[in-house]
C-alpha cells in the first residue's frame, strides 16, 4: 500500500522543483497525523475526565438530596412515634406537631392524615396559613399502601412558591392509621445547588419523580414547573451521561443521577462547545503550525530546486551534444554536488571512447561488408541442413506411428549422422573462427553467434537420433542415488542459475544403493531437469527428492512449479518426436528416458497441471540382474 502510494507519487514525469515539494509533503504528513492523533487522544481523554468529573458531582449533589429527604422523614418518623396519636389526642399532637415545625427552617407546614387519606389537620409557619402545602395525593395513597415513607412530587401555584411533601405511615401493629406529611420550601432544593458553587456555564436543575422542574441555577423563573425530559428520558434507567440540547436549545452534555425510591432526579449540563474547545484550539494551532512549515518547505525547495536544475539542465545539453557526434562540446562545467560531478566526468570517459570506437566502427564495417557474402552462403547450407533434418524427423515420425516398429529409426539415424555431423562441424568450425576475430561491438557479431549456436542445436538433434536409435547395454553396478544427483547438479546448477531457477535436494538417510547404471541414470534425470528448467522461463524451483518405496525398490521423483504440461499432450509425453516445443529438441528426451527406466526392470509416471507445474516419479528396483540391452 505505502510502495504504491510513493510509486504514484513520485513515479510519475516532473519537475525537480515538483519532485523536492512532493518529498516536503510526504515528510510533514505523518508528523502532521501524528500531531492530530495526540491531540485528539489528548481532548478523548480531557472529555472523559471531565464528564467523569460532571458524573461524580451529580451524584453527591443526588446524595444531598437524599439526605435532605432522609432528615425530613427521620423527624416524621420521631413524631409519628407520639403516645399521644395512641391515645388519639389529636390537639395534643397538634401542639406537637407546631412545635417541631418551628424548629425546621425549610418547613413550610405540617399535615396529618387518617388511615383512609383524610385530612385530620394542617399547621402553617406565620403568614402561610392560605398557602398551598404542594399535597401530593398519588404519593400519599403510595405510602398507605406500601406503608413506607415516600418523597412526594413538586407542586404549587405560582411554580416559584410551589413545594414537595414527604410522607411518613403512623404505624401501630403493622397497620397504618395515620399519616404525617412536611411541606419542604422550593429554596431548600436550590441550596443545595448553589452550596456546590457550579461554574457559570453549567446548569444544575433537581425534578420530581413526574421529570417536573423543581429547581434551577439559571432562569428559574421561565422554568420551574416546567417538564424537562428531553434529555432526562434520554438517559438509560436515569443514569449515565447523555447529549443533547437544553431547554435554551445549547448543544450540551448532561450528567444524570436519580435517587432510586422516590424517582427525583439531579441533572448537571455543560455545553458541548466548553468540552471541545480545548480540541478545536489544538487542532487550529497543530493546522497553523504545519501551514506554515508547509509554506517555509515549499520555498527551500523552490531555493533548492533552483541550485540543483542548473547543473541537471548542463548534463542534459552534453547528453545531446554526444547524441549527435559533437564529442568535444559534451563536456559539462563542473557542479557543487558530487553526483553530478561524477556523471559529467562518466560523460567526457564517453565522449573519449565514443570517438575511438567511430573509428574502429568505419573500419570494422569495411571488413565486415567483405565477410557478407560468405556468412550469407553459410547461414544459407545451415538453413537448408536444419530443414532437411526436420523433414527427415517428420518422415521418421510418421514411419514409426505407421508400423509401431524402431527398427528404421537406427538406420536412418545412421545414415544422417554420416550426411550431417562432417558439414556441421566444418560450419560450426567457421562460425567459431570468426567469432574468436571479432569484437562483441561490432555490427556483424550477433549473426556469427547465432549462426553457431544453431549449429550446435543441429548437433544435438542429431546426437538424439543417435541415441534413440541405437541404445547402448546397461551396466549394472552398485550405485548410490545420492551420488548420481550430486553430479547431475553440478551439471544443471549453472543452467539453472541462469533461468533462475532454484535446485531442491531431499535424500532420505536410509536410501539403500541400488543395482543400475548410473551413467544412464544421470541422463534420464538430466533430460527430466533440463525440461523442467525449460518449463520455468521466469524462475522457480526444481525439487529432487529421493525416498525408500519399500522394501524392494526406491522412489526418485523431479518436480517444478513452471507452466504444465497440456491434457491432451499428457498420454502422449513418451512417444517419439512428442514434444511442446519444436525449438527444443525432436522430442526424443522422453521416449530415451522412459526406455532407460524400463531397462532397470523400473517405471516412470508423470502427474502434470497446467499452470502450476509437473511431478516426474521414477520407481526403480533395488536388485535387477537384467544386463540386456535397452
Amino acid at each position: 500500500m505505502v510502495r504504491s502510494v510513493f510509486a504514484r507519487l513520485f513515479d510519475q514525469p516532473a519537475t525537480l522543483r515538483a519532485h523536492l515539494i512532493r518529498l516536503i509533503l510526504v515528510g510533514l504528513a505523518p508528523l502532521l497525523l501524528f500531531s492530530v492523533g495526540l491531540i485528539l487522544l489528548f481532548a478523548r481523554q480531557q472529555q472523559a475526565t471531565l464528564t467523569r468529573g460532571l458524573q461524580e458531582t451529580a451524584r453527591a449533589l443526588a446524595g444531598a438530596l437524599q439526605q435532605e429527604f432522609d432528615s425530613s422523614i427521620s423527624t416524621l418518623e420521631a413524631l409519628a412515634s407520639s403516645e399521644a396519636l395512641d391515645q388519639g389526642a389529636v390537639a395534643e399532637f397538634r401542639g406537637i406537631a407546631a412545635r417541631v415545625l418551628g424548629g425546621h427552617a425549610n418547613w413550610a407546614g405540617i399535615s396529618l392524615f387518617d388511615g383512609r387519606g383524610e385530612k385530620i389537620f394542617q399547621i402553617t409557619k406565620s403568614g402561610l396559613e392560605q398557602a398551598d402545602l404542594g399535597h401530593d395525593q398519588a404519593s400519599l395513597e403510595r405510602v398507605l399502601g406500601e406503608a413506607k415513607p415516600l418523597a412526594g412530587n413538586f407542586s404549587g401555584r405560582p411554580a416559584l412558591d410551589g413545594r414537595a411533601s414527604v410522607y411518613a405511615p403512623v404505624l401501630r401493629e403493622n397497620k397504618v392509621i395515620y399519616v404525617l406529611s412536611a411541606a419542604l420550601e422550593r429554596r431548600s432544593f436550590l441550596n443545595i445547588l448553589v452550596r456546590q458553587k457550579l461554574p457559570p456555564e453549567w446548569i444544575g436543575t433537581i425534578t420530581d419523580r413526574n421529570l417536573t422542574i423543581v429547581t434551577r441555577t439559571r432562569d428559574p423563573e421561565r422554568f420551574v414547573g416546567a417538564t424537562e425530559g428531553r434529555l432526562l428520558r434520554s438517559a438509560p434507567d436515569g443514569e449515565g451521561i447523555v447529549r443533547g440540547r437544553t431547554l435554551e436549545g445549547v448543544s450540551s452534555y448532561a450528567a444524570i443521577s436519580t435517587l432510586p425510591r422516590s424517582g427525583w432526579s439531579v441533572a448537571l449540563t455543560v455545553p458541548a462547545s466548553q468540552v471541545m474547545a480545548p480540541l478545536w484550539r489544538s487542532l487550529a494551532y497543530v493546522i497553523g503550525a504545519g501551514l506554515v512549515s508547509l509554506a517555509a518547505g515549499v520555498g527551500l525547495a523552490s531555493l533548492f530546486a533552483g541550485r540543483i536544475a542548473e547543473p541537471i539542465g548542463e548534463l542534459s545539453r552534453s547528453a545531446k551534444a554526444l547524441s549527435s557526434d559533437s564529442y568535444d562540446e559534451a563536456v559539462p562545467a563542473p557542479s557543487a554536488i558530487a553526483e553530478l560531478n561524477a556523471v559529467a566526468q562518466d560523460l567526457q570517459r564517453a565522449a573519449e571512447l565514443l570517438r575511438q570506437r567511430s573509428s574502429e566502427r568505419d573500419r570494422v564495417e569495411a571488413e565486415l561488408r567483405s565477410r557478407d557474402q560468405f556468412l550469407e552462403s553459410q547461414a544459407a547450407v545451415l538453413r537448408r541442413s536444419e530443414e532437411a533434418l526436420l523433414r527427415q524427423a517428420v518422415e521418421l515420425e510418421q514411419q514409426l506411428l505407421a508400423s509401431g516398429r524402431l527398427v528404421a529409426v537406427g538406420e536412418l539415424t545412421a545414415s544422417m549422422a554420416h550426411e550431417f555431423n562432417n558439414p556441421l562441424g566444418v560450419i560450426l568450425g567457421f562460425a567459431q573462427g570468426l567469432l574468436a576475430e571479432m569484437d562483441r561491438s561490432e555490427p556483424y557479431y550477433h549473426y556469427v553467434e547465432i549462426i553457431a549456436e544453431e549449429t550446435q542445436r543441429c548437433e544435438k538433434l542429431v546426437q538424439e537420433l543417435l541415441e534413440f536409435g541405437r541404445p547402448r547395454n546397461v551396466e549394472f553396478a552398485p550405485v548410490q542415488l545420492k551420488t548420481v544427483l550430486e553430479k547431475t547438479l553440478d551439471l544443471v546448477s549453472n543452467r539453472a542459475s541462469k533461468s533462475g531457477v532454484s535446485v531442491a535436494v531431499n535424500v532420505a538417510p536410509d536410501l539403500p544403493s541400488i543395482r543400475a547404471d548410473a551413467q544412464q541414470l544421470q541422463q534420464v534425470l538430466l533430460n527430466l531437469s533440463l525440461n523442467a528448467i525449460d518449463a520455468m522461463p521466469r524462475g522457480g524451483t526444481l525439487s529432487w527428492n529421493a525416498t525408500r518405496e519399500d522394501s524392494a525398490g526406491v522412489l526418485l521423483s523431479v518436480a517444478d512449479n513452471g507452466l504444465g504440461i497440456d491434457a491432451e499432450m499428457l498420454p502422449r509425453i513418451f512417444q517419439p518426436f512428442v514434444t511442446a516445443n519444436k525449438r527444443r529438441g525432436l522430442g526424443l528426451g522422453l521416449p530415451i528416458s522412459d526406455r532407460i527406466v524400463k531397462a532397470h526392470g523400473g517405471r516412470i509416471e508423470v502427474e502434470s497441471t497446467p499452470g502450476q507445474g509437473t511431478t516426474f516419479r521414477i520407481f526403480l528396483p533395488i536388485n535387477h540382474e537384467n544386463g540386456t540391452s535397452q
